[in-house]
């Protein structure tokens, strides 16, 4: 049964958005939505937010909010900027992707967590090799238009559905792209470290399993390091890392370590020789961030 909150959500994007935007040459038809909690607000003379899209507590993108743009909360009711506050969820159904931020004509202001990376997602219409990355244009709704750009960072992963590691010549105009792990470069671009590549529509990135047995661990800078021996069939140790063929994660104070159960455990449950199951991570610039761990045996 769809809520209150997915109702007005699917009103919005399937009445409002159908209505064609000839006069300033923004989207004919529904985008796909962005979903990101507000970090970061600055205002000088206009309203700027960093948002976090995926829910790691860290910005990816920042937003600005038009003079003249429409802010609804969940029952439809316009509210005013000022309104927005840190911690609030922003869902952008009505935007234009200027180089190094979204102008945002519409959205919502609500509660909540985004569910990820989901609206970082569309199809390929321009892709071509440049320096260190693979740079991409990306239609969000489908239109032939490219509605944001991506940098592919050539050291990251690509990977299929299923998690089988792909080359950047699958990279290719037609494709369907789905960012699981990206950061904002110097000029405030997006640079991936993590896609998915398709044939099909992806409507969430599908994490495959990291499977391993800890052969060195330690400790540095407020974070516990562990090299996994690759038990995953993922060919990603010998291929993108450059650690002699162990896989590097990191575990941070936000990294839920259970057992089979489900049961909490602390750190030091993490022993050498430990098989460790990583079902939720972000791949981040040569390493593994792990948000959820389980102990094997």
């Amino acid at each position: 049964m769809f809520s209150k909150r997915s109702f007005f959500l699917i009103a919005l994007l399937f009445g409002f958005t159908l209505v064609a935007r000839a006069d300033n040459g923004g989207p004919s038809g529904p985008q796909t939505p962005i979903e990101g909690t507000v970090v970061s607000i600055s205002q000088v003379d206009d309203l700027f937010l960093l948002l976090d899209t995926n829910g790691d507590g860290t910005g990816d993108i920042w937003i600005k909010i038009e003079h003249d743009g429409q802010l609804l909360d969940e029952a439809g009711q316009s509210i005013s900027p000022s309104s927005i506050v840190l911690g609030m969820l922003l869902t952008l159904t009505r935007y234009d992707f200027e180089g190094s931020y979204y102008e945002v004509s519409q959205a919502v202001v609500s509660q909540g967590e985004p569910k990820g990376n989901v609206g970082l997602s569309g199809q390929i219409v321009l892709a071509f090799p440049f320096g260190n990355t693979t740079v991409l244009s990306l239609d969000f709704n489908r239109d032939g238009q490219a509605d944001t750009v991506v940098k592919v960072n050539r050291h990251g992963l690509i990977t299929d559905m299923q998690g089988q590691l792909l080359g950047p010549n699958t990279l290719q105009v037609g494709k369907i792209l789905s960012i699981v792990s990206h950061t904002l470069d110097s000029e405030g671009g997006i640079l991936a470290w993590h896609v998915i590549v398709g044939d099909a529509e992806m409507t969430a990135p599908a994490l495959p399993t990291v499977l391993g047995v800890v052969a060195q661990q330690y400790d540095l800078a407020g974070f516990r390091y562990l090299l996994l021996d690759d038990n995953s069939g993922l060919a990603v140790a010998q291929n993108y890392l450059d650690s002699g063929g162990l896989i590097p994660i990191q575990l941070d104070g936000q990294t839920l370590l259970q057992d089979p159960e489900g049961q909490l455990l602390s750190f030091d449950k993490i022993q050498i020789g430990t098989s460790l199951d990583v079902r939720d991570y972000e791949f981040v610039e040569g390493y593994f961030k792990a948000k959820r761990v389980v102990i094997v045996r």
